[in-house]
């Protein structure tokens, strides 16, 4: 028989597969970094300087989804989607060990009363919890800040997402203040028509210089973010710079209207209006 016709010599002659399991689809957007070591790499993220010595899937996936605000609109919706899912199927998973509930409790716990997540891997609160139901393990402090936070956090920015793209009549605000530390923050705040505020992002800003030119496009990102045909203003104080941002906006958009907020009017406004009016009775 033939070498070419020989399925064991075909075989011999095969190159070999690279060992161990296929990279996750999201290693397609970071840089693995550094030395491997007990089988994993670091990673860096290849829209902002996020980086991890050790790159773990699960955390890569929530930077993209939640926390990168350079990442592409498609790439942070996909992840946002993967991330939600991945904490449906861990719920039916643990369902059916019959203790989801109590763990995503605690960790509701945990996060509303603002309580150290290390708290429920202290050796008395182990005891303590054991002492009330011996059969229950507490959930790891990780699984607590990072695995359920991340989930509960992308079922409310994809319940959101999907309120917004289905709602007119879309209101944008802006403000901004600096904080304790000096750094210059911006709030961007989406109203809908039944009057529910949604807080599309806060950003730091502090490295750069508010121009109109640099309000009005991070406006617009919001705006084309969520869809231009569903905003039908853009509100704020009457900053020099925020009302020609607002002014940029409406000449780009001619169905959205610059607005004045009212409660920074009646701020400047009313004082003087008032002295006047006393002035004049006395």
């Amino acid at each position: 028989m033939s070498e070419s016709k020989n399925p064991i010599s075909f075989i011999l002659k095969k190159p070999n597969a690279k060992p161990g399991r296929k990279p996750k689809e999201v290693w397609n957007f970071f840089t693995a970094i550094g030395e491997k070591k007990e089988g994993h790499r670091g990673c860096k993220c290849k829209y902002c300087p996020w980086s991890q010595t050790r790159g773990e899937p699960s955390s890569m996936e929530a930077h993209l989804a939640l926390s990168c605000h350079k990442t592409p609109q498609d790439v942070k919706e996909k992840f946002l989607l993967i991330v939600k899912t991945r904490g449906e199927s861990q719920t039916l998973q643990l369902e059916a060990a019959e203790i989801p509930s109590k763990k995503r409790k605690a960790g509701h716990q945990q996060l509303i009363t603002k309580i150290s997540f290390r708290l429920v891997e202290h050796p008395f609160f182990i005891d303590m919890v054991k002492s009330l139901c011996l059969g229950y393990d507490p959930p790891r402090a990780n699984t607590l800040s990072q695995d359920f936070l991340y989930e509960e956090l992308a079922n409310i920015v994809v319940d959101q997402h999907l309120e917004l793209k289905r709602t007119t009549n879309l209101t944008l605000g802006f403000d901004s203040w600096t904080s304790p530390l000096g750094q210059s923050l911006y709030a961007f705040v989406i109203m809908t028509p039944d009057r529910k505020e949604i807080i599309h992002c806060i950003k730091n800003l502090s490295a750069n210089s508010h121009t109109a030119n640099f309000l009005a496009d991070q406006l617009n990102e919001v705006i084309t973010e969520v869809g231009a045909e569903n905003f039908a203003a853009v509100v704020s104080d009457h900053a020099s710079a925020c009302a020609a941002a607002k002014k940029r906006i409406a000449e780009r958009y001619k169905h959205i209207l610059p607005i004045r907020c009212i409660a920074h009017h009646m701020v400047n406004e009313t004082p003087e209006k008032l002295s006047t009016d006393i002035s004049e009775l006395i």
